[in-house]
């Protein structure tokens, strides 16, 4: 059960951390029936921290929350594909795959100039 979000802003950020919760700790002491031993939560961003419009000190604030949460943060990830069943993102120059059947899309998004 792996669940990935793209997108290291707030609500990229708000997400994995609901997720997180869920998957860890509700889906364990709720649903006993489900293993969530193998559960991981991943999020990707493509700059070099996340919430990266903001300080610093909040950027250092909330991955520490995350990583308390037990999210894997990924930081310079491009994603370069999606699939039924994966993800692919590209990190120094090395290409990585991680298989997933959900999968949360939470990038900023801009008009295009001419609109």
């Amino acid at each position: 059960m792996n669940f990935v979000l793209v997108g290291g802003g707030p609500t990229g950020v708000e997400l994995a951390g609901a997720l997180a919760e869920l998957a860890y700790v509700t889906l364990r002491d709720d649903f006993r029936n489900i293993d969530t031993s193998h559960a991981t939560v991943t999020l990707l961003e493509l700059g070099y921290r996340v919430l990266p419009p903001y300080p610093r000190t909040l950027s250092k604030k909330g991955q520490r929350a995350l990583d308390k949460l037990g999210v894997t943060i990924l930081t310079g990830a491009g994603v370069t594909h999606v699939g039924a069943n994966s993800i692919s993102y590209r990190k120094n120059d090395n290409d990585h795959l991680i298989p997933t059947h959900t999968l949360l899309w939470a990038v900023e998004c801009r008009p295009l100039p001419w609109v």
